[in-house]
């Protein structure tokens, strides 16, 4: 009802101090078939050989500014969703929750923390559930010199295309199928400009993992980013503590020639003791070429000390603290050590598009392959058509967990999608 009310509340403000709200949003329509013959049966969870999942996204977004002229401008931003998600998929992660929950090294379920409570489900059965909330609800006020943001927003810092070591608070996992926006966090943040290009970027974030509208300190974080122009090349520093860890990075983006030459890295010194501290980095290229179809390309190296660089490690390493927390917060989402990925996309027609991506564990030697087409129907409908495929040997990382690892031989399903977008 909270969500509701704010939309209310809002619309009521049309013709007074405030502006007209300009409202837009989405709906959208994903639709997966996974092959499950090799995977769930043998864990006892599903007997099908193949399973469905349909998720529906509706988003309503509106920005609300104060036009006193008066006063420093204001900007409320509130986006509103509701989402179901129905299938047999929907039904096998519940009852692999419920499987492996007491498990050593096993966090699914684990729901990234936040300090406000804006969402609720209406219904939630096995197979079916369905909620609303609020992705975006911050406050900006606008300075001379500064910007002063106020509640759930986007943090996106780095510069990786598939990996991002250095997008601390939230950020996309490299085989993410939807990079429209990504999940807002709670957090007071503050920019600060200074001479050209220069900002000073300081975010922190009140959090109690346990209970909402708390706080503790080992469970909060605390950083800043300060971003210059040196030369062709943006660059940045990174410090901070985040959720009792401590991290120095920074990153940068330019060219060299006709190419684009990005890299990030990250050193993190965790809070546990016992547990060691780790190092992130990656480096990357990319180049669109001027001849028909208009090709593009893209390569990184990624360089994850988080994770480990034998196989046979994977299983204990999952069991560790700092491990868990820095999955469960979307900071990391690869288990090896040594990755590279490869993105490419042509445009065969204006309204068309095909795309590839491939990540590759080097250590293990197991790959995931993406491969979508995009059809423009009209000017504010996509449709997108896709396959995931998972190629390795049990034990690897995208070939699926072998009996010596957990107790069971298990495959990663391939899968494939259908994708509806529609914005207004």
């Amino acid at each position: 009802m909270f969500c509701f009310f704010v939309v209310l509340l809002c619309s009521l403000c049309r013709g007074t101090v405030f502006g007209a709200l300009p409202f837009k949003g989405f709906y959208k329509n994903f639709f997966s078939v996974s092959d499950t013959s090799d995977n769930f049966r043998p864990l006892g969870v599903s007997s099908r050989d193949c399973s469905f999942e349909n998720i529906q996204r509706f988003s309503l977004k509106f920005d609300v500014k104060w036009l006193r002229q008066s006063v420093r401008p204001f900007v409320l931003s509130c986006h509103y969703e509701a989402q179901s998600r129905w299938g047999d998929l929907r039904a096998i992660e519940q009852r692999l929750v419920h499987l492996s929950g007491h498990e050593k090294g096993v966090f699914l379920g684990k729901r990234r923390a936040r300090f406000f409570d804006l969402e609720r489900a209406f219904v939630e059965k096995e197979n079916f559930v369905f909620g609303h909330g609020l992705n975006r609800l911050q406050v900006k006020r606008v300075f001379d010199k500064a910007d002063l943001i106020v509640g759930r927003q986007a943090v996106t810092w780095g510069t990786g295309f598939l990996w991002s070591p250095l997008d601390l608070f939230s950020g996309f996992a490299p085989n993410e199928i939807d990079r429209d926006e990504k999940g807002g966090v709670d957090v007071l943040r503050g920019v600060f400009y200074a001479q050209g290009d220069s900002c000073f970027d300081l975010v922190f974030e009140p959090l109690d993992e346990e209970k909402a509208y708390s706080v503790k300190r080992k469970d909060s974080s605390l950083a800043v980013r300060a971003k210059a122009h040196v030369g062709e090349y943006d660059v940045s520093l990174v410090a901070g503590e985040i959720v009792s860890d401590v991290v120095v990075g920074g990153d940068f983006v330019g060219y060299v020639g006709d190419a684009g030459l990005h890299g990030e890295w990250v050193f993190t010194w965790v809070d546990e003791k016992g547990q060691r501290d780790y190092f992130r980095g990656l480096v990357g290229v990319d180049c669109s070429f001027p001849v028909k179809f208009d090709p593009y390309v893209a390569v990184e190296y990624f360089f994850n000390g988080l994770g480990e660089a034998d196989k046979r490690d994977y299983w204990q390493r999952m069991g560790e603290s700092s491990f868990q927390r820095s999955f469960v917060r979307g900071n990391s989402f690869n288990i090896g050590r040594d990755y590279a990925g490869v993105l490419l996309r042509v445009l065969p027609h204006p309204l068309l598009s095909f795309q590839s991506q491939t990540l590759v564990n080097l250590g293990d030697s197991s790959v995931l392959e993406f491969g979508s087409v995009s059809w423009a129907l009209c000017e504010n409908v996509d449709l997108i058509f896709g396959v995931n495929l998972f190629f390795g040997r049990l034990g690897s990382e995208f070939g699926g967990w072998s009996s010596g690892q957990v107790g069971v031989d298990f495959r990663q399903p391939d899968f494939c999608f259908s994708f509806l977008k529609f914005y207004f």
